[in-house]
């Protein structure tokens, strides 16, 4: 396959974050100091110097425009916006080691899962794995607009979308397994970490919450999870949203996919309505609104809240932590009467 143009996909127009903050995306293609005749060391595997030749392993060879020489980030993974003889494509390379093994999850959805998840995710036009890394080359779509540009509808169009995601009947492979849950030392680090943006009374008491919020979740059974669902993963397809970046996928309740959607929105500065979209996700994954759902969604949110958001608190600005300190307040006060 011949590449005939290659473009640099950082924050527009595809957003692949990999972390739950609004992060620019770790990926670029091509070294503007390389373009402008300062030169730079060679940029690593299947990457050559001046003149910008590029092999993304996937059986594509391409050029930067104007010359300049093909880069690579040292972490995370690469994507880069590809166009194949007039149709564009999304390739995704993921050659950094601590990222290998969550490459290899998402290679193998798009392996063995694609065929149950048809319209829910990218259609896959070519994969690669060695113990150089991993590459996907996946057709492209547009990208969902970002979070605080959604209307009410689109909210709810999304969490019916989730709702007949996780409704899907996937195999259950051995790979595929659900997330461990915090353990005692996780949930004493996400303490100190909340304490350390003034909320130390909130979060020992959401630890000790933590403890009766396992046994909330177990009633509403267990789904294959995106496990990293928030706009900046959303795409545009013939069929209505699509989910890109497979890597953190996992079985769950299904519940911290909704529940993650809303706080990184929130985040963000959105405003999702919540109840409504409950509403809708419930009824495409065919679940009842009663107290029991209601109890798992708070247990849900408060695991999520409490220790996974931890270590990226500090990314945010002051008014984006005090979103999230708010919300956990809320939390921990209506522990009672949501449970």
């Amino acid at each position: 396959m011949a590449v005939t143009q290659i473009w640099e996909a950082a924050h527009r127009p595809f957003h692949w974050s990999r972390r739950p903050v609004g992060s620019r995306l770790q990926a670029e293609v091509c070294d503007d100091r390389a373009q402008n005749g300062r030169q730079r060391r060679p940029a690593g595997r299947g990457r050559r110097g001046p003149g910008g030749s590029w092999s993304g392993g996937v059986g594509l060879v391409g050029r930067c425009p104007g010359g300049g020489r093909a880069r690579r980030r040292r972490v995370g993974s690469q994507v880069f916006l590809v166009e194949l003889d007039g149709e564009r494509a999304v390739l995704k390379v993921t050659e950094d080691l601590g990222w290998v093994d969550r490459a290899a999850r998402e290679l193998a959805v798009y392996r063995n899962l694609a065929a149950f998840l048809d319209g829910f995710l990218p259609v896959v036009r070519a994969t690669q794995q060695d113990p150089g890394g991993v590459r996907l080359l996946l057709a492209a779509l547009d990208p969902y607009p970002p979070a605080t540009a959604l209307t009410d509808d689109a909210w709810v169009e999304l969490a019916d979308r989730l709702g007949r995601l996780h409704r899907q009947p996937v195999p259950r492979p051995g790979w595929l397994n659900p997330r461990p849950w915090p353990s005692s030392e996780q949930v004493a680090a996400a303490v100190r970490v909340w304490a350390g943006h003034g909320v130390t009374d909130v979060a020992r008491r959401a630890a000790h919450q933590l403890d009766t919020a396992r046994t909330l979740l177990s009633p509403q059974g267990t789904v294959l999870v995106h496990g990293d669902s928030h706009v900046g993963n959303l795409l545009r397809g013939p069929s209505g949203p699509v989910w890109a970046d497979w890597q953190e996928t996992h079985l769950s309740s299904g519940l911290d996919d909704l529940v993650f959607l809303w706080q990184r929105a929130e985040f963000d500065g959105a405003h999702p309505p919540r109840d409504t979209m409950t509403a809708a996700y419930t009824a495409a994954r065919g679940l009842g609104v009663d107290a029991g759902l209601r109890s798992a969604l708070a247990a849900s949110e408060l695991r999520l809240l409490l220790v996974s958001w931890s270590p990226f608190l500090g990314y945010g600005t002051a008014d984006q932590r005090r979103v999230m300190t708010g919300r956990l307040q809320q939390l921990v006060d209506g522990w009672d009467a949501a449970t």
